[in-house]
């Protein structure tokens, strides 16, 4: 499984900080929110590229299920979220101020971008143990 060290931490308590701050609703805040998805997006592509074993496995579950999620298809099997705005209109004003829009769009984007975390990682790991049960099921070579 991924390794994360003290830098890896700290890089990422980083990333969480600057999602954050973008609940003041500043004009590049959907932005910099798209620009950290991205970044995951194309790190969990480069990390299913370049690893090998079951760290490859984990990988290449996260990018293909975000992948899925991103180009939305095929439809029938890739989440489309209606349920958030459903969700969040009990907690919203349905004409709201600026300030409060801005809160929706944020609460809406976490719960989106949090799901999506959420089933990749479940798909990774689910990758890696069908690697892992792939290797205990494979006969062992003649070696001489």
């Amino acid at each position: 499984m991924p390794r994360f060290g003290t830098k890896w931490l700290l890089f990422v308590f980083a990333l969480v900080a600057l999602w954050f701050s973008t609940y003041n609703g500043y004009a590049a805040a959907r932005d910099v929110r798209a620009i950290i998805s991205l970044c995951v997006f194309l790190g969990s592509g480069l990390a299913a590229l370049y690893c090998r074993g079951k760290q490859q496995a984990f990988w290449l579950g996260f990018f293909v299920v975000m992948l899925t999620v991103g180009i939305g298809f095929p439809k029938d099997y890739v989440p489309n979220f209606n349920w958030v705005p459903v969700w969040l209109g009990h907690y919203y004003d349905p004409f709201p101020s600026d300030d409060v829009r801005e809160a929706y769009y944020f609460t809406r984007d976490i719960i989106k971008t949090f799901t999506v975390l959420v089933l990749s990682i479940a798909m990774g790991y689910f990758a890696a143990y069908l690697y892992g049960r792939r290797q205990q099921l494979r006969p062992p070579t003649r070696s001489e």
